[in-house]
């Protein structure tokens, strides 16, 4: 994990995960290959992405949201307005989240 620190240096004491820094990485190479591409009087912004070849963290403990029985049920309640493959669509949905480990 990454110290979050705020641009004046100090730290608020929370941890950044992996995903969130490769999410930002990924922005900030956007933006790059953007401008290397971008042409201003015929010439590029930057002359080549400085990040290209770099990769991001991956997230060793992704994190999964497991539907509770409860949880099911009651959205089963709300399906009536739904035609068969609508329900169908939700049941196959939260099904997979309920037997997510």
């Amino acid at each position: 994990m990454v110290r979050c620190v705020r641009a004046d240096g100090r730290s608020n004491g929370r941890n950044v995960r992996a995903g969130i820094v490769a999410k930002e990485l990924g922005c900030i190479h956007a933006a790059l290959n953007w401008a290397s591409t971008f042409r201003r009087d015929g010439r590029p912004l930057i002359p080549a992405n400085p990040l290209r070849g770099v990769k991001g963290p991956s997230e060793p403990n992704k994190l999964r949201t497991v539907a509770t029985r409860d949880r099911f049920d009651k959205l089963l309640e709300h399906t009536d307005s739904l035609d068969k493959l609508g329900r169908f669509r939700v049941m196959l949905t939260v099904m997979a989240r309920l037997s997510a480990p």
